[in-house]
């Protein structure tokens, strides 16, 4: 019973941090992501895919990545 509520306030804890992330990218305009080389696929944040003007169904490929960043950046 006592690791049960411990996971509960772990879980609480968790999703009370996310939400204070989500609120400061949101206030901030940044978000972020992570690539992960072997699979060649990036995941980002709903913010920044706002930023960028995507979805979740955009091609999140090292190709798609670079067809969002201006070729003079």
């Amino acid at each position: 019973l006592g690791l049960g509520i411990s996971h509960l306030r772990s879980r609480a804890a968790l999703a009370l941090s996310e939400s204070r992330l989500r609120a400061a990218q949101r206030i901030a305009r940044i978000g972020h992501y992570h690539f992960t080389p072997a699979s060649n696929l990036w995941t980002s944040s709903a913010e920044l895919d706002e930023i960028f003007g995507i979805t979740q169904t955009y091609d999140h490929t090292a190709n798609g990545w670079l067809a969002l960043i201006h070729n003079d950046d």
